[in-house]
């Protein structure tokens, strides 16, 4: 395996003796290539080989189009075969300097199987199932969070039974889901989550507007059940395709409560302020709406003069007199077709 900036550009499998059974584990490593990881690179290359046996091939952009053999199979036991090989290698090699200077430039996206280290133990790693999160001494972690292990596993539950109804409409999910429920263990806390995207571009009103539908959605979803996600902010949306987003982190939610936050919360909790919470220190539905309003707010920067509308819609979000569901109802006609203040149903 060759990878470049967190990229798969070579894929290979060696057998001892069965060249079809190489072949049939490389098939079953391949998904299809992101258009936004691999920008103008739309195939891989691969080798199968056993015994004396090496076959390159192209793999497509897409898994279910069939891989295209490279040139002839080359038999190492004898000189030509040999000599081809090294030829083929060079050549190889050349051809993956040209696909890594034409991938996009993401430099935050995750290379597989390497661990990323998000402080006080908790990790990331990216795995051919998901993104595995762990947080050890996951208790005191809910206490300084001030939340429970099963507020986040039914946060998890909504998420995923949303996902499903999406996905029979044809629509991708908006919340992150689980591959698994979470789980308790010795070493700690642990999920594997799904799907896996990339850090958002928002170049246009467009990107703006599609980031909002997203978060309101996510919101609605987890205020439904009863929960508020309590860190709506950039660094916690993944992009799947372009303009198709979604919410992550759900180890942040908590079940709506009449307790009052503790006085340090907003030094738990960075995007949590006084304005966040309502005067009796309570984290609310309302507070997740007005975190999107502050998001969308910093977002506007990134693209031309915001229109009226998502001005207005900014405003009524932070002014914390909007449901989720009727942000979501009104982004449903989009603001610009819209002309007119979102009035809750």
């Amino acid at each position: 395996m060759v990878i470049v900036s967190s990229c798969t550009l070579l894929l290979g499998e060696d057998k001892h003796a069965n060249l079809a059974a190489a072949f049939q584990d490389l098939q079953s490593k391949r998904v299809d290539l992101s258009s936004r990881h691999y920008k103008d690179v739309t195939f891989l290359l691969a080798y199968a080989a056993a015994e004396t046996s090496f076959q390159w091939f192209f793999l497509p952009q897409l898994a279910e189009q069939a891989p295209i053999t490279l040139g002839p199979l080359l038999d190492m036991a004898t000189e030509l075969g040999r000599y081809e090989l090294l030829r083929t290698c060079i050549q190889a090699y050349r051809l993956l300097f040209v696909m890594k200077v034409n991938l996009a430039d993401l430099p935050t996206r995750l290379a597989p199987y390497v661990i990323l280290d998000r402080g006080d133990g908790r990790s990331l790693e990216w795995t051919k199932e998901g993104i595995c999160k762990k947080i050890p001494d996951f208790q005191s972690y809910l206490k300084q969070q001030c939340t429970t292990l099963e507020a986040i596993e039914k946060a998890y539950q909504a998420s995923n039974e949303a996902a499903q109804a999406a996905r029979s409409k044809g629509q991708q999910p908006c919340l992150i889901g689980s591959i698994h429920p979470p789980r308790l263990l010795k070493q700690g806390y642990k999920v594997i989550t799904s799907p896996q995207g990339f850090p958002p571009m928002v170049l246009s009103e467009e990107d703006l507007h599609a980031i909002a539908l997203a978060s309101c959605e996510a919101a609605r979803i987890l205020h439904t059940k009863g929960l508020v996600h309590r860190d709506l902010r950039f660094a916690n949306i993944i992009e799947l395709a372009r303009r198709q987003y979604v919410v992550i982190d759900l180890e942040s939610v908590a079940e709506v409560s009449s307790a009052a936050l503790p006085g340090n919360f907003e030094q738990v909790l960075k995007t949590c302020t006084q304005s966040t919470l309502d005067p009796q220190r309570h984290y609310t539905e309302a507070s997740d709406m007005y975190s999107i309003g502050i998001l969308l707010e910093g977002l506007c920067s990134n693209t031309t003069q915001p229109s009226e509308a998502l001005q207005r819609f900014i405003i009524q979000l932070k002014s914390k007199k909007l449901s989720a569901a009727a942000a979501v109802q009104y982004l449903g006609t989009s603001w610009e077709n819209s002309g007119q203040d979102v009035m809750q149903p």
